[in-house]
């Protein structure tokens, strides 16, 4: 059995580098991931933005934020996933990328589900937590395999719109998303 699923394994590596080799051919050359770019941008949103966000929740483990907080961390989630359709629906991702957003805007709802502060509470956040590190590393995952679509077919305004509306948590809430602000005023700084 375990040698079936390494051999599918390969197999799908196999898939994943010729169609990345199509891509580089259409593109001609490897992907601009430069500062600036659209790749840079995506890349930058993944390792700071979305880490920041995390990291702000688990510093909030104990006693989570109000329904009234959540509720506007939840719209703009519920906003970046609007952004993140504009991206091609498995036509050219393997893993949806509003997919992963959806699920991580789930996890983050079932995250600030149970209010109080007892060990149930924060157990059950610690569950959604790992919910949202694992919808995280899926989008991560599907940003990393396709950078010649990201290089390519986006644009910056495409990218900073997902910031605006990530920035929005920010706007209601900097006291709460410490590390979400930092993140965002980051790449405000270093993008053109």
């Amino acid at each position: 059995m375990a040698r079936h699923s390494a051999a599918k394994k390969l197999s799908r590596t196999k898939r994943l580098a010729k169609r990345n080799l199509t891509l580089r051919e259409k593109y001609g050359g490897p992907p601009d991931a430069s500062r600036g770019t659209a790749a840079w941008a995506m890349q930058e949103f993944r390792e700071d933005v979305l880490v920041g966000f995390m990291g702000d929740l688990l510093e909030r483990e104990e006693n989570g934020i109000t329904q009234e907080q959540c509720g506007v961390a939840r719209k703009a989630l519920e906003k970046l996933a609007i952004e993140a359709s504009a991206i091609s629906d498995r036509l050219l991702f393997r893993r949806s990328i509003m997919g992963c957003v959806e699920k991580l805007t789930a996890a983050y709802v079932e995250w600030n589900e149970p209010p109080g502060a007892g060990p149930a509470q924060v157990k059950a956040r610690r569950k959604a937590l790992k919910k949202m590190r694992r919808a995280r590393h899926k989008l991560a995952e599907a940003m990393r395999k396709n950078p010649y679509i990201l290089a390519n077919e986006l644009d910056l305004d495409f990218v900073k719109g997902m910031y605006g509306a990530i920035g929005e948590i920010v706007k209601v809430l900097p006291e709460i998303f410490e590390n979400l602000a930092k993140a965002v005023e980051r790449f405000s700084r270093r993008a053109p």
